[in-house]
């Protein structure tokens, strides 16, 4: 079963992302992180889950967050080829620029569906069926 990361401190916007991933035609292997960990945390996530893909809310990078920028120099240590896909709740062009500053290899903002997860994993060149 694929598998995948969704980290995002708003309960809210994992829950909505969340319902999107269920509903694409692959069945997904999802774990749901309520916060940024920490380098403990985030090392024993990628041994124990082995995602091929992280959903990372860019809402808290946005704001400045320290440990959402920690999480960010995380991952491009701990797991430099994993890909990153950025969400929020909007897309305003200085969030997509965040984004694409952090490393994001594509963003998607809500309201999600399926399809506009589906596009972002096709644009990435990553077939669903072994992402998550």
């Amino acid at each position: 079963m694929a598998r995948c990361l969704v980290v995002s401190p708003d309960d809210q916007l994992r829950h909505t992302l969340g319902g999107s991933l269920a509903s694409l035609p692959e069945p997904l292997l999802v774990k749901f992180v309520p916060r940024y960990p920490q380098a403990h945390e985030f090392g024993r996530l990628i041994d124990t889950v082995k995602p091929k893909v992280i959903f990372l809310d860019m809402c808290n990078l946005e704001a400045g967050s320290p440990i959402a920028r920690q999480t960010l120099r995380m991952m491009d240590q701990m797991a430099p080829g994993l890909v990153r896909i950025g969400f929020d709740w909007s897309m305003t062009p200085d969030v997509l620029l965040d984004s694409m500053r952090a490393g994001m290899r594509g963003f998607v903002s809500a309201p999600f569906s399926g399809e506009t997860i589906q596009e972002a994993l096709t644009g990435l060149g990553i077939q669903t069926a072994g992402v998550c």
